[in-house]
Protein backbone atom coordinates (compact mmCIF):
# COMPACT_ATOMS: atom_id res chain seq x y z
CA UNK A 1 0.00 0.00 0.00
CA UNK A 2 1.19 3.00 -1.11
CA UNK A 3 2.46 5.54 2.68
CA UNK A 4 0.59 8.78 2.25
CA UNK A 5 2.68 10.47 4.95
CA UNK A 6 5.58 9.84 2.55
CA UNK A 7 3.51 11.32 -0.37
CA UNK A 8 2.56 14.19 1.73
CA UNK A 9 6.56 15.13 3.10
CA UNK A 10 7.76 14.08 -0.83
CA UNK A 11 5.25 17.09 -1.94
CA UNK A 12 6.23 19.35 0.88
CA UNK A 13 10.08 18.45 -0.21
CA UNK A 14 9.20 19.04 -3.91
CA UNK A 15 8.37 22.57 -3.14
CA UNK A 16 10.90 23.33 -0.90
CA UNK A 17 13.88 22.46 -3.19
CA UNK A 18 14.25 25.45 -4.70
CA UNK A 19 15.67 26.07 -1.00
CA UNK A 20 17.76 23.14 -0.37
CA UNK A 21 15.53 21.16 1.28
CA UNK A 22 14.77 17.28 1.06
CA UNK A 23 13.22 14.42 3.13
CA UNK A 24 14.18 11.40 3.70
CA UNK A 25 13.06 8.61 1.22
CA UNK A 26 12.52 11.37 -1.45
CA UNK A 27 15.42 11.62 -2.86
CA UNK A 28 18.46 13.93 -2.81
CA UNK A 29 18.83 17.23 -4.39
CA UNK A 30 21.01 17.57 -7.04
CA UNK A 31 24.50 18.31 -6.74
CA UNK A 32 24.67 19.12 -10.22
CA UNK A 33 21.78 21.18 -11.09
CA UNK A 34 21.36 22.93 -7.42
CA UNK A 35 17.51 23.68 -6.60
CA UNK A 36 16.47 20.10 -8.81
CA UNK A 37 15.08 16.87 -7.06
CA UNK A 38 16.86 13.92 -8.04
CA UNK A 39 14.63 10.79 -8.49
CA UNK A 40 13.69 7.04 -9.58
CA UNK A 41 11.02 8.48 -12.11
CA UNK A 42 11.87 10.42 -15.43
CA UNK A 43 10.01 11.81 -17.94
CA UNK A 44 11.32 9.48 -21.27
CA UNK A 45 9.26 10.71 -24.28
CA UNK A 46 6.35 13.23 -25.19
CA UNK A 47 4.14 13.27 -28.03
CA UNK A 48 3.91 15.75 -29.43
CA UNK A 49 7.88 16.25 -29.31
CA UNK A 50 9.42 18.96 -27.70
CA UNK A 51 9.57 22.09 -29.91
CA UNK A 52 7.13 20.49 -32.24
CA UNK A 53 5.34 21.98 -34.97
CA UNK A 54 2.88 21.11 -37.53
CA UNK A 55 0.67 19.29 -34.74
CA UNK A 56 -2.83 18.37 -35.69
CA UNK A 57 -5.55 20.60 -34.08
CA UNK A 58 -6.92 17.19 -32.92
CA UNK A 59 -4.29 15.82 -31.08
CA UNK A 60 -3.76 15.38 -27.57
CA UNK A 61 -0.52 15.71 -25.61
CA UNK A 62 1.00 12.00 -24.14
CA UNK A 63 3.82 12.30 -21.08
CA UNK A 64 5.51 8.96 -21.01
CA UNK A 65 7.03 7.96 -17.65
CA UNK A 66 9.90 5.85 -17.40
CA UNK A 67 7.85 3.53 -14.45
CA UNK A 68 4.09 3.75 -12.77
CA UNK A 69 2.75 6.81 -11.09
CA UNK A 70 0.14 6.26 -8.59
CA UNK A 71 -3.77 7.11 -10.20
CA UNK A 72 -4.30 10.03 -7.86
CA UNK A 73 -0.71 11.86 -8.39
CA UNK A 74 -2.06 14.58 -9.01
CA UNK A 75 -4.88 17.72 -9.75
CA UNK A 76 -6.32 19.58 -11.59
CA UNK A 77 -4.38 22.65 -11.02
CA UNK A 78 -0.52 20.62 -11.24
CA UNK A 79 -1.30 20.17 -15.35
CA UNK A 80 -2.01 22.98 -16.96
CA UNK A 81 -2.16 23.70 -21.00
CA UNK A 82 -1.26 27.31 -22.19
CA UNK A 83 -1.27 29.72 -24.85
CA UNK A 84 -0.86 32.99 -25.00
CA UNK A 85 -1.21 33.94 -21.50
CA UNK A 86 -4.91 32.22 -21.44
CA UNK A 87 -5.41 28.57 -19.59
CA UNK A 88 -7.34 25.72 -21.68
CA UNK A 89 -9.79 23.59 -20.09
CA UNK A 90 -8.81 19.53 -20.53
CA UNK A 91 -9.59 16.17 -19.29
CA UNK A 92 -6.25 14.71 -17.20
CA UNK A 93 -5.95 11.13 -16.60
CA UNK A 94 -2.75 9.43 -15.71
CA UNK A 95 -2.55 5.72 -17.33
CA UNK A 96 -0.86 2.68 -15.97
CA UNK A 97 -0.77 1.92 -19.64
CA UNK A 98 -1.11 3.55 -23.41
CA UNK A 99 -4.36 2.36 -24.25
CA UNK A 100 -5.19 5.21 -26.09
CA UNK A 101 -2.69 6.00 -29.53
CA UNK A 102 0.39 8.37 -29.27
CA UNK A 103 -1.68 12.06 -29.79
CA UNK A 104 -5.11 10.48 -30.65
CA UNK A 105 -8.12 11.31 -28.57
CA UNK A 106 -9.60 8.47 -29.13
CA UNK A 107 -8.25 5.85 -30.88
CA UNK A 108 -6.71 2.50 -29.23
CA UNK A 109 -3.10 1.95 -29.41
CA UNK A 110 -2.33 -1.18 -31.14
CA UNK A 111 1.92 -1.01 -30.06
CA UNK A 112 3.51 -0.25 -26.94
CA UNK A 113 4.59 3.32 -27.02
CA UNK A 114 5.64 3.67 -23.48
CA UNK A 115 6.48 1.01 -20.64
CA UNK A 116 5.47 3.25 -18.10
CA UNK A 117 2.72 5.25 -17.04
CA UNK A 118 1.07 8.04 -19.25
CA UNK A 119 0.07 11.39 -18.45
CA UNK A 120 -3.19 12.12 -20.83
CA UNK A 121 -4.09 15.32 -21.70
CA UNK A 122 -6.80 15.89 -23.80
CA UNK A 123 -7.90 19.64 -24.58
CA UNK A 124 -11.79 19.29 -24.04
CA UNK A 125 -11.89 21.99 -27.74
CA UNK A 126 -9.62 22.12 -31.25
CA UNK A 127 -6.49 23.48 -30.91
CA UNK A 128 -5.96 26.66 -32.62
CA UNK A 129 -3.80 26.36 -36.04
CA UNK A 130 -0.79 28.21 -36.38
CA UNK A 131 -0.66 28.88 -32.48
CA UNK A 132 1.82 28.01 -30.23
CA UNK A 133 1.03 25.66 -26.71
CA UNK A 134 2.89 24.81 -23.79
CA UNK A 135 1.51 22.08 -21.13
CA UNK A 136 2.97 22.43 -17.69
CA UNK A 137 3.09 20.25 -15.16
CA UNK A 138 3.99 21.43 -11.84
CA UNK A 139 6.05 18.66 -9.80
CA UNK A 140 3.95 16.44 -7.17
CA UNK A 141 3.73 13.60 -9.00
CA UNK A 142 5.16 9.68 -7.40
CA UNK A 143 5.06 6.67 -8.17
CA UNK A 144 3.47 3.51 -6.70
CA UNK A 145 5.80 2.81 -4.64
CA UNK A 146 6.52 6.38 -3.41
CA UNK A 147 9.01 6.78 -6.14
CA UNK A 148 10.16 10.07 -6.22
CA UNK A 149 10.49 12.33 -10.19
CA UNK A 150 13.19 13.50 -11.17
CA UNK A 151 13.70 16.84 -11.94
CA UNK A 152 16.37 17.62 -13.40
CA UNK A 153 16.79 16.96 -17.13
CA UNK A 154 15.74 19.44 -19.55
CA UNK A 155 12.29 20.36 -19.76
CA UNK A 156 12.54 21.24 -15.92
CA UNK A 157 12.28 24.94 -14.61
CA UNK A 158 12.24 26.45 -10.64
CA UNK A 159 9.71 29.20 -11.06
CA UNK A 160 9.88 32.20 -9.18
CA UNK A 161 7.73 30.95 -6.27
CA UNK A 162 9.85 27.93 -5.99
CA UNK A 163 7.78 25.17 -7.34
CA UNK A 164 9.54 22.61 -9.95
CA UNK A 165 7.74 22.65 -12.98
CA UNK A 166 7.73 21.01 -16.36
CA UNK A 167 7.09 22.61 -19.77
CA UNK A 168 6.65 21.21 -22.91
CA UNK A 169 5.98 23.48 -26.13
CA UNK A 170 4.68 23.08 -29.43
CA UNK A 171 2.97 24.61 -31.89
CA UNK A 172 -0.04 23.77 -34.58
CA UNK A 173 -0.28 23.89 -38.08
CA UNK A 174 -1.40 26.58 -39.41
CA UNK A 175 -3.56 24.32 -42.11
CA UNK A 176 -5.09 21.23 -41.80
CA UNK A 177 -2.37 18.18 -41.42
CA UNK A 178 -2.49 15.75 -44.24
CA UNK A 179 -3.68 12.35 -42.21
CA UNK A 180 -5.70 10.02 -42.26
CA UNK A 181 -7.43 9.57 -38.66
CA UNK A 182 -7.33 6.28 -37.33
CA UNK A 183 -10.95 4.87 -36.63
CA UNK A 184 -12.80 5.99 -33.93
CA UNK A 185 -13.77 2.62 -32.17
CA UNK A 186 -17.16 1.21 -31.50
CA UNK A 187 -18.84 1.89 -28.28
CA UNK A 188 -17.48 -0.59 -25.78
CA UNK A 189 -19.27 -2.22 -23.41
CA UNK A 190 -18.55 -5.52 -21.03
CA UNK A 191 -20.74 -7.34 -23.82
CA UNK A 192 -18.75 -6.61 -26.68
CA UNK A 193 -15.39 -7.81 -24.91
CA UNK A 194 -16.67 -11.24 -25.14
CA UNK A 195 -17.30 -11.31 -28.71
CA UNK A 196 -15.13 -13.06 -31.44
CA UNK A 197 -10.64 -12.13 -30.71
CA UNK A 198 -11.41 -9.92 -27.62
CA UNK A 199 -10.11 -10.26 -23.99
CA UNK A 200 -13.66 -12.16 -22.54
CA UNK A 201 -13.93 -14.44 -25.54
CA UNK A 202 -14.60 -17.86 -24.34
CA UNK A 203 -12.69 -19.57 -27.01
CA UNK A 204 -9.24 -17.40 -26.46
CA UNK A 205 -6.65 -18.52 -23.53
CA UNK A 206 -7.06 -15.29 -21.78
CA UNK A 207 -8.70 -15.49 -18.18
CA UNK A 208 -9.85 -19.17 -19.09
CA UNK A 209 -9.48 -20.27 -15.39
CA UNK A 210 -12.74 -17.80 -14.68
CA UNK A 211 -14.77 -19.44 -16.49
CA UNK A 212 -14.60 -22.78 -15.41
CA UNK A 213 -17.07 -24.10 -12.94
CA UNK A 214 -16.57 -25.09 -9.48
CA UNK A 215 -12.80 -23.23 -10.22
CA UNK A 216 -11.51 -20.88 -6.74
CA UNK A 217 -10.57 -17.99 -9.24
CA UNK A 218 -14.39 -18.37 -10.76
CA UNK A 219 -15.57 -17.82 -7.54
CA UNK A 220 -13.67 -14.91 -7.11
CA UNK A 221 -14.20 -13.37 -10.32
CA UNK A 222 -16.88 -15.32 -12.62
CA UNK A 223 -15.94 -14.44 -16.29
CA UNK A 224 -18.40 -16.45 -17.37
CA UNK A 225 -20.73 -14.15 -19.00
CA UNK A 226 -21.50 -10.63 -19.30
CA UNK A 227 -23.88 -10.53 -16.85
CA UNK A 228 -21.93 -12.43 -14.14
CA UNK A 229 -18.80 -10.36 -14.78
CA UNK A 230 -20.55 -7.23 -14.19
CA UNK A 231 -21.88 -8.21 -10.81
CA UNK A 232 -18.25 -8.82 -10.12
CA UNK A 233 -16.83 -6.41 -11.48
CA UNK A 234 -18.82 -2.71 -11.86
CA UNK A 235 -21.34 -4.07 -9.06
CA UNK A 236 -19.50 -5.10 -6.18
CA UNK A 237 -17.10 -1.44 -5.08
CA UNK A 238 -15.43 -3.48 -2.51
CA UNK A 239 -12.20 -2.01 -1.73
CA UNK A 240 -9.41 -4.36 -3.00
CA UNK A 241 -5.77 -4.60 -1.15
CA UNK A 242 -4.78 -1.14 -3.36
CA UNK A 243 -7.69 0.58 -1.51
CA UNK A 244 -9.67 0.05 -4.94
CA UNK A 245 -12.37 -1.31 -6.02
CA UNK A 246 -12.29 -3.53 -9.44
CA UNK A 247 -13.49 -1.46 -11.65
CA UNK A 248 -13.39 2.51 -11.17
CA UNK A 249 -16.07 3.68 -13.65
CA UNK A 250 -14.01 6.15 -15.95
CA UNK A 251 -10.76 5.63 -14.69
CA UNK A 252 -8.76 2.58 -15.73
CA UNK A 253 -5.52 3.14 -13.69
CA UNK A 254 -7.81 3.57 -10.29
CA UNK A 255 -9.37 0.27 -11.42
CA UNK A 256 -7.93 -3.07 -9.31
CA UNK A 257 -8.58 -4.80 -12.67
CA UNK A 258 -6.05 -2.76 -14.15
CA UNK A 259 -3.64 -2.82 -11.85
CA UNK A 260 -3.51 -6.83 -12.06
CA UNK A 261 -2.65 -6.92 -16.01
CA UNK A 262 0.17 -3.97 -15.11
CA UNK A 263 3.63 -5.35 -15.57
CA UNK A 264 5.46 -3.29 -12.97
CA UNK A 265 9.01 -4.84 -14.96
CA UNK A 266 10.22 -8.47 -14.87
CA UNK A 267 6.75 -9.82 -15.43
CA UNK A 268 6.27 -8.44 -11.12
CA UNK A 269 2.50 -7.29 -10.02
CA UNK A 270 2.31 -3.98 -9.16
CA UNK A 271 3.36 -3.54 -5.19
CA UNK A 272 0.24 -4.05 -2.97
CA UNK A 273 -1.08 -6.38 -5.42
CA UNK A 274 -2.36 -9.60 -4.09
CA UNK A 275 -0.64 -12.53 -5.97
CA UNK A 276 1.10 -13.05 -9.64
CA UNK A 277 0.64 -10.92 -12.69
CA UNK A 278 -2.52 -11.75 -14.71
CA UNK A 279 -3.31 -13.46 -17.04
CA UNK A 280 -1.39 -16.71 -15.91
CA UNK A 281 -0.76 -17.25 -19.93
CA UNK A 282 1.53 -14.10 -19.26
CA UNK A 283 1.14 -10.35 -20.16
CA UNK A 284 -1.24 -9.46 -22.21
CA UNK A 285 -0.71 -7.74 -25.62
CA UNK A 286 -1.59 -4.39 -25.99
CA UNK A 287 -4.25 -4.68 -28.37
CA UNK A 288 -5.83 -6.73 -26.00
CA UNK A 289 -5.73 -4.74 -22.92
CA UNK A 290 -6.56 -1.54 -24.98
CA UNK A 291 -10.46 -2.02 -25.40
CA UNK A 292 -10.64 -3.26 -21.81
CA UNK A 293 -8.75 0.24 -20.54
CA UNK A 294 -11.10 2.01 -22.63
CA UNK A 295 -14.69 0.39 -21.98
CA UNK A 296 -13.39 1.47 -18.15
CA UNK A 297 -12.53 4.63 -18.99
CA UNK A 298 -15.61 5.24 -21.23
CA UNK A 299 -17.65 4.57 -17.96
CA UNK A 300 -17.97 0.44 -18.14
CA UNK A 301 -21.67 0.24 -19.84
CA UNK A 302 -22.73 -3.75 -19.57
Amino acid sequence: MVNGQLRWRCLVAALATAGGLSAAGCGEVSNVTPGFQRGDITIVDTTPARDATQVAAASSVDVCFSSQLYPTAFSGFEVLLTSGGSAFDTEVEISLFQYRRPGSRTALATSRWCDGSVLMVRPTDTLTPGATYRLRVIAGMYGWEDEFLETGPEGWTVESDGRLTYSLPFTVAAEAVEDTPPPTPAELTLSSLFEAGEIFDPSTPYCSCHREPGSLPRQLLNLSSPTAAYEDLVQDTTARSTAFPMVSPGAPAASYLIQKLTDAGDGRALHGVVGELMPAEGSLPVEVAAPLAMWIATGAAL
